[in-house]
């Protein structure tokens, strides 16, 4: 890509199958400001897309970068931020104890402790997903409207096969 230019969008997908666009401030607000909420999802755990764009020139996407999945944990509410921080204070103490054993190394013949590995999976689980081919669709979808091409090129020319088995559209 010749360009450094970033942008970011930002897509929560509801219970009843819809994904809506959050604006970046409201998105970063959530994040970090206990009294943003959104009191139509409280009590509610739904899966949030940040998407990492490069943009030409004129300040248009052209090209998927990379697609962050959160889950987020809507209180009674409607607020996340509460548990984005305990969320990310678990991802810390879990990575911290898994480098901690990796420091300590295992001899051949030893038992290794697993709860390290046990408590970081379920951290995984509970506040992180990966999109699958239709939420990256549908995504690109919302960027780009079917019949309006990234950039003004042909669509074929701009698609890539990441390692993990996804097309990204560019």
């Amino acid at each position: 890509m010749a360009t450094d230019r970033l942008g970011f969008r930002s897509f929560l997908f509801e219970a009843d199958g819809g994904m809506r666009r959050l604006s970046l401030r409201l998105s970063r607000k959530l994040a970090t400001d206990a009294r943003t909420t959104l009191p139509e999802y409280a009590g509610q755990s739904l899966r949030h897309a940040d998407v990492v764009l490069y943009l030409d020139e004129r300040g248009r996407p052209v090209e998927i970068e990379r697609i962050e999945g959160t889950v987020f944990h809507f209180d009674e509410r409607g607020s996340v931020q509460g548990s984005l921080a305990v969320g990310a204070m678990k991802a810390l103490e879990t990575y911290e104890a898994l480098e901690k054993q990796k420091q300590q190394g295992a001899e051949p013949g030893h038992v290794v402790d697993m709860k390290p590995h046990v408590d970081r999976k379920r951290w995984e689980a509970e506040h992180h997903w990966s999109p699958g081919p239709e939420e990256v669709h549908r995504i690109v979808d919302a960027i780009w409207p079917p019949g309006r091409n990234p950039g003004g090129g042909r669509k074929e020319n701009r698609t890539r096969h990441r390692p993990d088995g996804l097309t990204v559209v560019s």
